[in-house]
């Protein structure tokens, strides 16, 4: 996990953002909103040197910013991986999506320095319903 704080830290310190759209117009990455199959929120797709992340267009704003930094974590953490691949790997680099995820919403920069926040803060940022879930480090 250590890898993945590290990550986060360096990328909002570099832009000055933990917004994940500005995080990827910035890092060049192309983002689709676009129908998708059912029950597939969002994939992350490498042709070449471009990256691109599609969103299924019927989930609402809110799931399209989380499904953005999820997605942006397999942009970031697993650039060459195109998920075909084992079960047992495709798990593993979920589990470190989420990971990014969560983190990219609990640190926001302030004054060129880092800032954690707690639940009640990230809850406020994301627009999300209060009593949502959020991994914890």
């Amino acid at each position: 996990m250590e890898r993945i704080s590290q990550s986060v830290e360096a990328l909002v310190r570099k832009y000055e953002t933990n917004d994940p759209w500005d995080l990827c117009e910035k890092l060049g990455i192309i983002v689709i909103i676009t129908d998708l199959p059912d029950g597939v929120h969002g994939v992350y797709h490498r042709v070449g040197e471009q990256q691109i992340i599609f969103i299924n267009k019927w989930v609402d704003t809110v799931q399209m910013k989380m499904i953005c930094a999820h997605e942006l974590g397999h942009a970031v953490l697993h650039e060459n991986s195109n998920m075909c691949m084992r079960l047992d790997s495709a798990i593993e680099l979920e589990q470190e999506a989420e990971a990014f995820k969560s983190q990219l919403f609990h640190v926001r920069m302030f004054n060129s320095e880092l800032k954690v926040f707690g639940h009640d803060e990230i809850v406020e940022f994301a627009n999300l319903a209060p009593n949502s879930f959020i991994m914890d480090f």
